[in-house]
């Protein structure tokens, strides 16, 4: 049995993205008993050159252990992932030609919403998500493997209070959207390559007050359909139109 604070990471590319990025203790791998695959072959020799120990068990120990059937066959002991710092975060310059835009969650509380959101902020190209350090979903390993793996390697920055960063963000040259059900402007009226902070609310509340007050505007996904979508499939389609705009604009 491991430490108190020890997790379970499971599935494939979350336990290979942890061992390739490093960030976590890495304690131990346990791999499905019997023949194994090419790709968990690979994750072996992945934790044979970081130096963690290797060791084969059944598939309902695998289960037990990370409390998920989803585990592909590996299972990762480790500890905590880290944050990162924030305040690099703010510089709005671009060193390799992309838009500054940053994603803040405004107490997400699904884990699994909150991995999404880290697949997509990664995927169209954003330079970070930022968290508030209370009331908020976890950086756990249901949040791992629904974002893929990408939360092993891609910034997460936590902030104490996140409406006083949210103006830190302003002062430096970053506008700030706030996502909203209704009432808000359309993806057209963003200037592409602005420096950019999106910001999405709580699955049930939205964006709190305060929150609120510190975007200099709102968004809205006017959807032909009508309804609404949940906390990561809007950040899916703000961010893919965000990125459209960047690319029709250059």
């Amino acid at each position: 049995m491991g430490p108190a604070s020890e997790e379970h990471l499971y599935g494939i590319n979350s336990v290979q993205a942890a061992l390739r990025a490093r960030r976590r203790a890495l304690h131990m791998l346990w791999l499905k008993q019997g023949e194994l695959s090419p790709r968990l072959r690979e994750l072996e020799v992945l934790a044979s050159s970081a130096g963690v120990p290797v060791k084969l068990a059944a598939n309902e120990d695998l289960e037990m252990l990370c409390h998920s059937r989803n585990h592909q066959g590996a299972v990762l002991a480790c500890g905590a992932l880290p944050p990162m710092e924030v305040r690099a975060l703010l510089d709005t310059t671009a060193p390799d030609g992309g838009w500054p835009l940053l994603v803040a969650l405004d107490q997400v509380s699904d884990p699994r919403n909150l991995g999404a959101v880290v697949r997509s902020a990664k995927a169209f190209g954003a330079r970070a998500v930022i968290v508030p350090r209370h009331q908020q979903a976890p950086a756990s390993p249901a949040a791992s493997s629904t974002s893929a793996g990408a939360l092993e390697d891609f910034p997460l920055a936590e902030v104490a209070n996140l409406a006083r960063f949210l103006g830190e963000a302003r002062k430096a040259g970053w506008w700030v959207a706030g996502a909203a059900a209704d009432g808000g402007k359309g993806l057209d009226t963003v200037v592409p390559g602005q420096p950019l902070v999106l910001v999405l609310g709580n699955e049930a509340k939205g964006l709190r007050t305060l929150v609120e007050k510190n975007c200099d505007f709102l968004l809205t996904l006017h959807l032909p359909g009508g309804g609404s979508l949940n906390v990561s499939a809007a950040a899916s389609v703000l961010l893919y139109g965000l990125r459209q705009r960047m690319v029709q604009s250059a």
